[in-house]
């Protein structure tokens, strides 16, 4: 995991993003205008370091987080990443990812690995997973049915989320956003740690992650994605028109400006 993230890294230098920030790539863009990171402003408001980048045809968007200026390891990312495996030709890159392509899939059927985790959701992350709470929950990014899911190894708590679409010039595409941050910062001793992995979030872990989802929410309801292929998604059943975007129990105001539907 750490070496992905630090290969997204490498081709970027991080810096401390601007109100007004528009960021852009290929293949979508998200706009940092609306952003209020000094949501603790009475304590020590977070510092926020943005980390756009690529290898190849897969294009990140990161930001650092360090709430209350604390480093756990936390950041929130959107990925956008070709379906095709380019090291084997003719498979998906992601397993199980063929669902986001098919309007009848039953996401509570996706291929699973011997641990009953979804298998595309512990590609590169070989922690040992001892909680996992949610792993097949359905949401709607920018009007793409998506899976999500939840994990928490003996150190982070992993949330991610995958979709997928059709690119008019590229074809298959999967959207994969994410936010992690270090789970036990040393706060518990073995003990208490068992009693800790008993909770989904710890209490002194919620304001944290709760200030993650919040990134996300914000960065997601200004998400672009230009050269999706809006017909063949609607032909094919795969473009949908639910609620804005729901992280748990806060909610991005997503304005309809920003619908696929009304970009073309």
């Amino acid at each position: 995991m750490f070496s992905l993230i630090a290969g997204l890294l490498s081709s970027c230098s991080a810096h401390i993003p601007k109100q007004g920030l528009l960021v852009e790539n290929p293949y979508f863009s998200v706009n940092w205008n609306s952003h209020d990171w000094s949501l603790n402003r009475d304590k020590n408001p977070s510092k926020v370091l943005l980390s756009p980048g690529a290898v190849g045809d897969t294009y990140n968007t990161i930001a650092d987080i360090y709430y209350n200026q604390e480093n756990r390891y936390s950041y929130v990312n959107i990925r956008n990443q070709a379906y095709f495996d380019d090291r084997h030709p003719g498979q998906a890159s992601l397993h199980g990812s063929e669902m986001f392509f098919d309007q009848d899939a039953d996401y509570s059927k996706v291929l699973k690995d011997e641990r009953g985790i979804p298998a595309m959701m512990t590609k590169n992350h070989y922690a040992q997973w001892v909680l996992n709470p949610s792993w097949n929950k359905v949401v709607y990014i920018y009007g793409l049915k998506c899976l999500e899911s939840t994990l928490v190894s003996t150190s982070f708590k992993d949330h991610k989320t995958y979709c997928g679409y059709y690119d008019i010039h590229k074809g298959k595409r999967i959207l994969h956003t994410r936010y992690e941050y270090r789970f036990n910062n040393g706060d518990y001793n073995d003990a208490q740690w068992q009693e800790v992995i008993k909770q989904p979030i710890p209490p002194g872990i919620q304001p944290l992650d709760a200030h993650l989802q919040d990134a996300l929410s914000h960065l997601l309801s200004t998400l672009k994605i230009p050269n999706m292929d809006v017909v063949r998604m609607q032909k094919e059943g795969l473009l949908h028109n639910p609620p804005p975007y729901v992280l748990k129990q806060l909610k991005a105001q997503q304005s309809t400006a920003n619908s696929p539907t009304n970009n073309h």
